[in-house]
């Protein structure tokens, strides 16, 4: 219920944020850039929706967790306005790996995935007539990602894979070092890593990170540092989960991993502190009542 509450006061709260947006002043947690100018991530011209919590990714990953929990132990009159809410509030984070785990989680949890599919097509359409600019603005931002980050054989992530394997091959078993490759620290004081492996990531345009979390993890702490994080991570996999409680578990594994293909933030303490972490009280939680007993047709748990 704790958490619940927090996702909704963050969702709340989001409301005085985009009001200060709209108005023009400088919130909290806006960026400085070299020069000293603040600036905000935005997408679709859109602010991306933060909370209280300050970084769009963590606010759109708590929602995912919130609506996840919604759906399976709240059975009160206030079920669908809140799922809605929880919907709602993850979009507009426009954190386009969390959008994507959730439709993928949602696609395997639907029994009909026929009504699925009509769903989303429907919601589409209606998105594409009511802000077909938004809608034409995130197909254009997740194509130039794709392009920058993916397809292109020469683009920072494959670049980064490229080094992991390298690295793999000399056999790097403890590592070389935190913070030595990937990201902006290792620019900032010349890591020796890139000239090594002829790779210039930094220099690409409105790029600052590589985003690409296993070789960061593999090249940074070796084979041995690696596996052992990894398994620490997966700990809570070893307890004796019931079946529905282990639907929530793997939707909050499956959103990590799935995001750590597209980012480095599954190595972000603030994502392990919310999820990691949030799978123990889960697991010694005992279901004894529904926290309301009316039934509620609930057309997002159908």
């Amino acid at each position: 219920m704790a958490f619940i509450v927090f996702v909704i006061i963050n969702d709340l709260w989001q409301i005085v944020n985009y009001v200060n947006w709209y108005r023009g002043v400088t919130q909290w947690f806006y960026n400085t850039d070299i020069y000293g100018n603040r600036y905000f991530n935005a997408s679709s011209g859109i602010i991306r929706a933060t909370g209280i919590v300050g970084f769009f990714g963590l606010f759109g990953f708590i929602n995912l967790i919130a609506f996840f929990l919604t759906r399976r132990y709240y059975t009160g009159k206030w079920k669908t306005l809140l799922l809605s809410s929880f919907l709602i509030s993850l979009f507009l984070s426009f954190s386009y790996k969390t959008i994507g785990a959730l439709l993928v989680l949602l696609f395997l949890q639907y029994k009909n995935k026929l009504k699925f599919f009509q769903i989303v097509g429907i919601l589409f359409v209606i998105a594409l007539i009511a802000i077909p600019k938004v809608v034409a603005s995130m197909g254009e931002s997740i194509i130039l990602r794709l392009e920058q980050y993916v397809t292109e054989g020469d683009s920072a992530r494959a670049e980064s894979y490229r080094v992991m394997f390298a690295e793999i091959s000399n056999f790097n078993l403890f590592g070389r070092g935190v913070g030595s490759f990937g990201g902006p620290a290792s620019v900032t004081y010349n890591s020796p890593i890139y000239s090594e492996h002829h790779f210039n990531w930094f220099y690409t345009i409105d790029l600052t990170t590589t985003d690409t979390f296993f070789p960061h993890l593999f090249v940074e702490m070796g084979l041995i540092g690696g596996l052992l994080y990894l398994l620490v991570l997966l700990a809570p996999l070893t307890l004796s989960w019931k079946r529905d409680k282990f639907k929530l578990v793997f939707a909050v594994y499956f959103a990590l991993f799935f995001d750590a293909l597209f980012s480095y933030s599954l190595n972000n303490i603030a994502f392990l502190i919310v999820s990691i972490g949030f799978l123990y009280p889960l697991y010694f939680y005992r279901e004894e009542e529904p926290i309301l007993t009316e039934d509620v047709y609930n057309p997002i748990d159908s």
